[in-house]
Formats: structure tokens, sequence, C-alpha cells
């Protein structure tokens, strides 16, 4: 099972570009939109995170290495719902856990987007 990070073709009007979650599992996929978004100046693509050494302005790599927090955070989520779906059902494919954990990977992200949210962009 691979889970990686890309960013999307298109950029939005300030040039910047929505990241997206990819888990894969031999010819199945899922995709996640991780609701982050970054420069991809600011993107390593050999190694999916935001690269913190792009740039020497101390709040940008702050945010970017917020980001890469993130996005690692993030990965554990997905690895802990396959984790949990495996002990239940060793033999379990793809399939079964996409359908059986699909409601409650999607309820965790959307809890841990929100602590992040509220964390990392406080109002």
């Amino acid at each position: 099972m691979n889970i990686r990070f890309y960013l999307e073709r298109k950029k939005s009007k300030s040039g910047e570009r929505a990241i997206w979650c990819y888990v894969r599992e031999k010819d199945k996929s899922i995709y996640l939109n991780t609701k982050e978004k970054v420069n991809p100046d600011n993107w390593d693509s050999d190694l999916r995170r935001a690269d913190e050494k792009s740039t020497r302005n101390k709040i940008l790599k702050g945010q970017l290495a917020g980001l890469n927090n993130y996005l690692n955070l993030f990965e554990s989520k997905i690895l802990d719902v396959i984790r949990e779906t495996r002990i239940n059902n060793f033999d379990a494919g793809f399939d079964e856990i996409s359908i059986e954990k699909k409601k409650h990977l999607i309820v965790i992200l959307i809890v841990f987007l929100r602590i992040m949210m509220i964390l990392f962009y406080p109002k």
C-alpha cells in the first residue's frame, strides 16, 4: 500500500496548488483532498512534501514545517485506519478497507482537520 501526496495540476488565482493524498494498493486508488495548498516553488516533488529549504524567510519556513507536520499526521491517521481494519480482518484487501472504513476514515479526517485548523490557523 502506498500513500503519497501530489499537487493538483491547476493553480488557484494565488498560484498555489491543492495537495491531494493518493492511497494506492495494486490497481485500486482512493484520492483525498487534504484541504491544504502550497506554492509549487515550495514543493519537493521527489519527497512529496513542502520544501523548507526553498526559502530563507523564517515565517515561510515555519509554515512549510507546519504543513509537513500536517501531512505526516494525515498519513499516520490513514495508516491507523488501515491497521485497525487489518487487525480485525488480516486478509482485508483494499476494497474491504475502503468499504468498511470509508465513513470512519472520513469522520476521523474531518475531526483531525478541524483540530489542525484550530491549532495552525487560530482566529
